[in-house]
């Protein structure tokens, strides 16, 4: 009669230990997009969006599947902000329509992006938020509702990235206009070390400032690197295509390939595309005001800010063109030019100590489950 005891005992802590190690495994291996949400075509049981970085399928504009509602909850008094990003559809005018609004269906804040078929812009992207800086008239609701349809002839679905940002309400306080008029003096690539880009937001590589890295990239993906910034800080950026092999020489003109390099704040909102027109190299130079509370353009935010580097062409190319990136801050901190909060977002994935605690677990339990079959077959 004990024979089935022990057996089951046995299975079950194998089973356990199984499932266990390999989530534990598989984890580890982050989709750099975040978790997957299924967002509705209406109100009516919209989602949970979660803190961090996640994605969705949106369909094409004018169906039930070009719509998607997501259900945001904050606690009374935190600022939201979200961002919404899309690959363009190549040769298509395509567009994004996002807004947010209180359960009242009061607006909180709109936003658009568009792409068409003539502009090469890797990416559509568009920022709502409802914040005391912005003093819009959500800021008493604790739950909202972000509304993403599509817009545009595109003929194919695409997939959403969506960054859902919340720091801690601040008081209303008058922060100082801070000062951007600097004399900087150019900053040139030098010495370079290979880089190791990723591919979004959540996984980009840290740049170290003044560092300069190296890659190759083709179209149709993105690189990705993030450089931290202080209150008070700016920041200089240079991206260089130097003169390809000749080996993909002739395709720079043939496939109209272009250059092109974005900045993102810490809340995911992107800037504007500073194109590198490529004859067959060149070069791009874009500057990062200082950052302060006040400040009405990218840079009112301390913390990761991403630089997102790509290739688009007009024609099919397999060509991979050679580039050098480099980050230079400038600026002293300044903590008097905004809150003192902690302003990070959520890691895509479990934290690295749950990761483990999971695999060291799962590894007992199999050790367990062995040594059940030892002292089984000592005493039969």
């Amino acid at each position: 009669m004990t024979s089935p005891r022990w057996t089951t005992r046995l299975l079950a802590a194998l089973a356990a230990g199984v499932v266990l190690l390999v989530s534990g495994c598989g984890s580890g291996e982050q989709n750099p997009y975040g978790q997957r949400i299924q967002g509705t075509g209406v109100s009516t049981g919209a989602p949970l969006l979660p803190e961090g970085d996640s994605w969705d399928e949106l369909g094409t504009a004018g169906t039930d599947e070009g719509v998607r509602v997501y259900t945001v909850e904050r606690d009374l008094g935190t600022d939201v902000t979200i961002s919404v990003t899309a690959p363009s559809t190549p040769g298509a005018d395509d567009g994004l329509q996002v807004q947010l609004t209180d359960a009242a269906g009061n607006r909180c804040s709109s936003a658009a992006a568009s792409s068409y078929a003539s502009v090469r812009d890797p990416v559509m992207s568009a920022t709502v938020e409802s914040t005391r800086r912005e003093g819009d008239q959500c800021l008493t609701a604790t739950r909202l509702l972000l509304s993403v349809s599509r817009s545009g002839e595109a003929e194919q679905a695409t997939q959403v990235r969506i960054r859902l940002f919340t720091v801690a309400g601040v008081e209303d306080k008058d922060y100082p206009e801070h000062d951007v008029e600097h004399q900087l003096s150019p900053i040139s690539v030098g010495n370079s070390t290979p880089g190791e880009p990723g591919s979004w937001l959540d996984d980009a590589q840290v740049l170290e400032p003044n560092q300069t890295v190296s890659g190759s990239i083709g179209t149709g993906v993105l690189h990705t690197y993030r450089i931290g910034l202080e209150w008070g800080q700016g920041m200089q950026v240079q991206l260089v295509f130097p003169d390809p092999p000749p080996s993909v020489r002739d395709q720079v003109g043939e496939a109209g390939l272009r250059g092109g390099l974005y900045l993102v704040n810490p809340a995911g909102e992107f800037g504007s595309l500073n194109p590198v027109w490529l004859s067959p190299g060149g070069a791009t130079d874009a500057t990062l005001d200082p950052a302060f509370y006040v400040s009405r353009s990218l840079a009112n935010l301390p913390g990761y800010y991403t630089l997102v580097v790509s290739v688009s062409s007009t024609k099919e190319t397999t060509a991979v063109l050679p580039y050098q990136l480099i980050a230079s801050p400038f600026g002293a901190t300044n903590n008097g030019l905004g809150p003192q909060v902690v302003y990070a977002t959520s890691s895509s994935g479990l934290p690295e100590g749950v990761l483990w605690s999971m695999l060291v677990v799962g590894v007992l339990l199999i050790i367990a489950g062995m040594a059940q079959v030892t002292l089984h077959r000592q005493q039969h």
